[in-house]
């Protein structure tokens, strides 16, 4: 394929998207979706994670399976 027909293709799909309504509607969905995951799953599991009783039975889990260096 010919790099003036890829970028024709990519103009026309930039066009398409930025251009129309469905377009708009798409783009608000993309970022909607990805706000939510990034704002209640990500942000949840921070709080657990950075919690010290999280880190304690993470030791203690390497420890038994035999993994305890990695926690170090």
């Amino acid at each position: 394929m010919n790099i003036k027909r890829i970028g024709l293709i990519a103009i026309f799909e930039l066009q398409r998207l930025f251009a129309t309504k469905r377009g708009w509607i798409a783009i608000a969905a993309f970022v909607l979706v990805w706000y939510a995951i990034l704002r209640y799953a990500i942000a949840e599991a921070v709080s657990i994670v950075s919690d010290p009783n999280f880190k304690n039975m993470i030791q203690s889990f390497s420890g038994v399976v035999g993994m305890h260096r990695i926690a170090q």
